[in-house]
């Protein structure tokens, strides 16, 4: 990563490609949840284990330019793609071959497909994350939009994208509802965490609702499913 990336750091407008060396193929062109989320909280895990401030540096740097970009005010939402150039990707289907995985409009908050580049829930849990590294009321804000698009998506279900194929392999998920447990595990810890940092009942009676419907939807004979649609 070249020193420019800190200085990128400063004016929020660094995006960065998930994937280079896969040109021409669209993820050498685009950034996804996937950067601000596992790979940004690696390198905040990192800059907590050795105390060195460029893996700090890269990824407040990839957060802060995707809460410059892909926040959709009007809408409460987060956009699940941008361009290098900080432009959101608007929902127009599934393209063809390996396009089908490219995530499109807003970012599916429950995600159906676990090697997708489709990870809000982790940059969620990333952007809270860096508030508790930090102090620093900017990213708590940005986790506070985090927790906008994921109450604008209640209740947990099957993720938008691949709904129809997700439902086609498990018929019993039309009638039972609900999401997949990880899903519920990382969304739980979140609104636990932002209410660690707000001290706002309203973030820990989320998550208390989301522990209810787990627990309703996925708990049988002593045993958690992995969704309420799986024997």
């Amino acid at each position: 990563m070249p020193d420019g990336v800190k200085e990128c750091r400063l004016v929020g407008v660094c995006v960065t490609p998930d994937a280079p060396s896969t040109h021409p193929r669209y993820d050498s062109t685009h950034c996804f949840t996937n950067v601000t989320g596992p790979h940004a909280a690696a390198c905040l895990r990192c800059f907590e284990i050795t105390g060195e401030v460029f893996f700090r540096d890269v990824a407040l740097t990839y957060i802060g330019a995707w809460l410059n970009y892909a926040w959709d005010e009007n809408a409460g939402l987060f956009f699940g793609t941008l361009t290098l150039d900080g432009v959101p990707i608007p929902d127009h289907g599934k393209g063809e071959g390996y396009d089908v995985w490219m995530p499109k409009g807003y970012a599916d908050t429950w995600p159906s497909n676990m090697y997708s580049y489709d990870q809000p829930l982790v940059a969620a849990l990333a952007c809270i994350y860096a508030y508790e590294l930090t102090g620093e009321a900017v990213w708590l804000g940005g986790a506070q939009r985090w927790a906008r698009h994921i109450r604008a998506n209640f209740p947990p279900a099957i993720g938008r994208r691949w709904r129809k194929e997700i439902e086609a392999e498990m018929p019993d998920a039309i009638d039972s509802g609900g999401g997949y447990a990880e899903g519920y595990g990382r969304a739980i810890s979140f609104f636990v965490r932002l209410h660690r940092a707000t001290g706002a009942a309203a973030d820990l009676d989320t998550a208390r609702y989301l522990a209810d419907d787990a627990i309703e939807k996925l708990y049988e004979n002593g045993w958690f499913k992995g969704h309420a649609g799986k024997p």
